[in-house]
């Protein structure tokens, strides 16, 4: 889902292709679920505190609607629990969605890596293999 958003997908074409990658890969069941319901929050009880399932449907309960990275991670953080896990899903899927341009100037720091190192990084990533 988020390799789509970053090369440009819409929300709901993002969400169709990590459906059809989720079947495809055997994804587990309760994933599947929560891809499924993304964006309904009346269909599911938000956890913030939890497995990784529940952290994963409520970070993207967040991070997809949010209208910038900050929204989405304040946001996420709020809701308490697993707070770090769930900005950080929330944030990385809203930057996803909005692009590097939406994280705010004052959370930039100096890292030891280029943003073209960033994204080699990512990309990396989006291609491995779901553990099982």
């Amino acid at each position: 889902m988020v390799g789509a958003l970053v090369d440009g997908a819409t929300v709901d074409a993002a969400l169709a292709t990590a459906r059809t990658a989720a079947v495809e890969r055997g994804v587990p069941v309760p994933v599947r679920e929560t891809l499924a319901v993304v964006g309904d929050r009346s269909a599911v009880t938000l956890a913030t505190d939890g497995d990784a399932v529940d952290l994963l449907e409520t970070a993207l309960h967040e991070g997809v609607p949010a209208a910038d990275v900050e929204e989405a991670t304040v946001a996420a953080v709020s809701r308490g629990g697993a707070a770090g896990a769930l900005g950080a899903v929330a944030g990385a899927v809203a930057g996803a969605r909005h692009g590097r341009a939406s994280v705010p100037a004052r959370w930039h720091n100096d890292l030891d890596r280029t943003p073209e190192d960033l994204a080699a990084l990512a990309a990396g990533l989006a291609a491995s293999p779901p553990r099982s």
